[in-house]
């Protein structure tokens, strides 16, 4: 099963049951040394653990995805990370339901980045059942002369060379990196969903759109969803759920000086603002929605991880069975986070 709704540094396992997984963090640490590891949190003893180093050589955070390789009625598909290494992107790859599993090193995606990276695993109209998504990778490179460019790469990854292929532009107004999913098809299971992103624009965080119903649609530029962004950390975006046939609102964090702020989309899209989660973040955040029994039958939680005091990455949550609920601080996730 893909999950491309749940990309970035944040995620709740999927596992080859009904029950509630772990949420993931990926965290990019600065003692002992730097490294980016996986943390986890189980939703019973709701600790956070530091679960395995992904690479030493990270030089900015990276996105996570719980893929559908190695997927089968009894194990949750693999762990894939995109990660920064100075000016290459990286992919890497572990089995989710082994913690012992080492991280593998696999290809390098572009030569130019200039920041972290998005990662999604697509759906398409017309792919047989248990064939594998396309992966797609959101990137800011830097590409003389033509300067900073937004550049979208796909893996077909029905194809035996998986080769990773530089798809096309989606701007060249973007001052920082992106942040895309793909979103769910009201009463259509599998359908195809258009691609929703968010990007920073200078002091503007702007919504970009792609409809998918064919391959070679057009990306299109939609609302300034915040004209008070900082250029610290991107914005992140997801589609909640409320029940089990309907499309939710996409969410998004992004920063507006220390605020962490969070705005809401809705169907006629609409960019609302919400509540400011942090007052203290200084690095960027990252949101995703958990469900406490492993299906959607009802309201989640959000779930926020953000850089707090330069070195604290800090965990906040929502419960999602009201609007007016309050975001609560939870334990930290770790205390040597790099912003």
């Amino acid at each position: 099963m893909s999950r491309s709704s749940r990309t970035g540094r944040l995620l709740q396992r999927g596992l080859a049951s009904s029950k509630p997984g772990n949420l993931e963090a990926i965290v990019l640490e600065r003692d002992p040394v730097r490294q980016l590891a996986l943390y986890s949190r189980n939703p019973l003893d709701l600790s956070w653990h530091r679960d395995s180093v992904i690479t030493p050589n990270a030089t900015a955070s990276g996105c996570l995805i719980q893929s559908n390789f190695g997927e089968t009625l009894n194990t949750p598909g693999n762990f894939e990370a995109v990660v920064v290494e100075g000016k290459n992107l990286v992919h890497y790859t572990r089995a989710s339901h082994s913690p012992t599993s080492p991280w593998q090193r696999m290809d390098l995606i572009s030569t130019n980045c200039l920041g972290p990276a998005s990662l999604i695993q697509a759906r398409f109209v017309g792919n047989p059942i248990g064939n594998p998504g396309h992966f797609h990778v959101v990137v800011l490179e830097d590409n003389e002369p033509e300067g900073k460019q937004l550049v979208l790469y796909t893996r077909d990854n029905r194809k035996l060379d998986r080769l990773w292929n530089r798809d096309a532009i989606i701007t060249t107004r973007a001052t920082g990196p992106g942040s895309f999913i793909q979103n769910n098809t009201i009463g259509i299971p599998g359908a195809t969903g258009n691609f929703e992103l968010v990007v920073l624009e200078g002091n503007h965080l702007v919504h970009y759109w792609r409809d998918n119903r064919s391959i070679g649609n057009p990306w299109h530029r939609g609302e300034i969803i915040s004209s008070n962004a900082t250029g610290n950390g991107p914005g992140t975006i997801v589609q909640s759920y409320f029940g089990p046939q309907e499309d939710g609102s996409l969410q998004v964090v992004v920063l507006e000086g220390p605020d962490l702020v969070h705005y809401c989309c809705d169907r006629s899209r609409n960019w609302q603002k919400g509540a400011v989660i942090s007052t203290r973040a200084t690095g960027p955040g990252s949101i995703t929605e958990t469900v406490a029994d492993g299906t959607r039958v009802s309201s989640g939680t959000f779930e926020v991880i953000v850089v707090e005091d330069h070195n604290t990455l800090a965990h906040y949550s929502r419960n999602n069975s009201h609007p007016g609920n309050s975001w609560i601080r939870n334990e930290a996730v770790s205390i040597s986070a790099l912003g």
